[in-house]
């Protein structure tokens, strides 16, 4: 009777502390979404990302786009990434990864 609970319990624990969906700007994300995403960065991993927007074409998608990472509790500047074809970023914990507009 104990092992029926166990797996359920596992799963339960697993889905609520591993398995957190990826924050991500995408390319027709409105300056409120990419102020949204920088707070939850903040909350989840408790460091800083600035996003910074350089440029956005005539449909107002963003084009040009850099991250870079704080880390305030070492007081210490962490990784950066930029784009000038920008497709999609996705921001974890302790990294960043940005796709290309056109790339599968």
């Amino acid at each position: 009777m104990k092992k029926g609970f166990f797996v359920p319990l596992l799963l339960g624990a697993s889905l609520l502390c591993g398995f957190d969906q990826p924050i991500k700007i995408v390319r027709t994300s409105t300056d409120a979404d990419i102020r949204a995403a920088e707070k939850k960065v903040i909350r989840r991993y408790k460091n800083k990302v600035v996003i910074t927007v350089f440029n956005r074409n005539a449909q107002q998608e963003i084009t040009t786009i850099k991250a870079q990472r704080y880390y305030p509790a070492e007081n210490r500047i962490g990784g950066s990434c930029k784009s000038d074809n920008f497709g999609e970023m996705v921001i974890g914990a302790a990294s960043f990864s940005i796709k290309d507009y056109g790339e599968n």
